[in-house]
């Protein structure tokens, strides 16, 4: 079981059964002036992009073949999206975060690579760390690689996740190029990550 699993008694939805989104950005010109971009009935939304699934404690799946180059710039064309569903009922009161904000400090580099077991590979990365992966990737357009994530080895080399209980640690990247190289950024999905497992 998660650990909101245990506090909750909840095994699914539990950060709720319709997400909502809501943002509110002050722009101040150089003239001084300012302007207000909000959330409102003017937004449109999507389910068909390249993010099948996120979850901070099971990964991402990410699928590039169904990326939407420009979608976030002036002039995308977002005929084939939807309208955003815009509630006036929902009771969560809106408190500021209290941490402070999340930033890349640094970057590292694996210290070692293994094959334990052909084709897997295990990226040691040195130390327990929070962020993201970031990989170059060759192969055929629709090829799938999974990246997993633990904090130690089993004695036959390969990432010990039994630690984890049912928390996946897998991120899930199928490639949209039929030739080249890919690099992504996949999502955080770990505050104590050491191990990468290639498959």
């Amino acid at each position: 079981m998660g650990l909101a699993q245990i506090i909750i008694k909840k095994s699914r939805n539990i950060y709720g059964d319709h997400p909502r989104f809501i943002a509110q950005l002050e722009i101040e010109h150089v003239n001084e002036k300012t302007e207000r971009v909000a959330t409102d009935a003017s937004w449109k939304v999507t389910r068909k992009g390249p993010i099948r699934s996120s979850d901070i404690l099971d990964g991402e799946v990410y699928d590039a073949r169904l990326e939407m180059p420009g979608w976030d710039r002036p002039a995308f064309d977002d005929k084939s999206w939807q309208a955003a569903d815009v509630t006036t009922i929902v009771k969560t009161s809106l408190v500021a975060q209290a941490n402070e904000p999340i930033h890349v400090t640094r970057e590292i580099k694996p210290i070692s690579v293994s094959e334990p077991k052909p084709g897997i590979f295990v990226f040691d990365m040195g130390q327990n760390m929070v962020g993201w992966c970031r990989m170059r990737l060759e192969g055929t357009a629709g090829t799938s690689v999974k990246l997993r994530h633990a904090e130690m080895l089993g004695d036959d080399g390969m990432i010990y996740t039994d630690n984890l209980r049912i928390a996946r640690q897998t991120d899930t990247l199928s490639r949209r190029a039929a030739a080249g190289s890919f690099s992504n950024r996949i999502s955080l999905i770990t505050d104590s990550d050491m191990l990468k497992s290639l498959v």
